[in-house]
This record gives structure tokens, sequence and C-alpha cells, in this order.
């Protein structure tokens, strides 16, 4: 599923742009057991006020597969749920690239 919200521009670096800018939030499920749902946030920022999303309902993506972008000045953010055997790879601040950085793991 997604969802789409209508809001400010602020600069995507002010914490509070999580919840006051526009932004696009989907809903991932993988496929393996256990299924486990994900939520990719797309929030725009002050510069670059466009959101670009080619996911739709019942999309099937592979790891790394391009979805959409977000343009320069804005962010996204991964929303993974916390639980047993998830390792994060990377710090909150850590760089990484779009579809190649690992950012967590399920380990058993």
């Amino acid at each position: 599923g997604s969802g789409y919200r209508q809001g400010k521009f602020l600069s995507a670096l002010k914490p509070e742009s999580a919840w006051e800018n526009e932004r696009l939030e989907l809903w991932i499920e993988g496929v393996e057991t256990p299924h486990r749902v994900m939520r990719v946030r797309q929030i725009t920022g002050q510069l670059a006020r466009r959101i670009v999303c080619h996911a739709n309902t019942g999309d099937s993506y592979q790891r790394g597969e391009q979805f959409g972008m977000i343009k320069l000045g804005s962010r996204t953010e991964l929303i993974i749920p916390r639980e047993e055997g998830l390792e994060l790879v990377v710090e909150i601040g850590t760089k990484v690239q779009a579809g190649s950085s690992i950012i967590a793991r399920y380990v058993d």
C-alpha cells in the first residue's frame, strides 16, 4: 500500500520535516516467510519539491531495484520493525547508496 500527504517544504535536515513536509509512504511486504512489512517514506525538501515513485499496489521488486527517486535536498527514511534476528548494518547518519547499500539483515 501507499499513502500521500501534502505538507510544507522545510529543509529535509530538520527533524520536524518528517511529519510536516509533503511525503509519500510505501508499505513493502516481503514474500519470504515470515512475511515482514517495512515502510519507505520519501520526504520533500526545501529545494526539490518533487517525489518520484513508480511503485503501484501489487508490484513486485527485486532487492536493489529502483521504484522511484527523491530529488536533491530531500530525504528517504526506511522504517523497519524491531524484531528478533534483525541486525542493523548501518548507524544513524551513515551515508548509503540507493540500490546497493545493505541497511540491515535478518540472522537466524
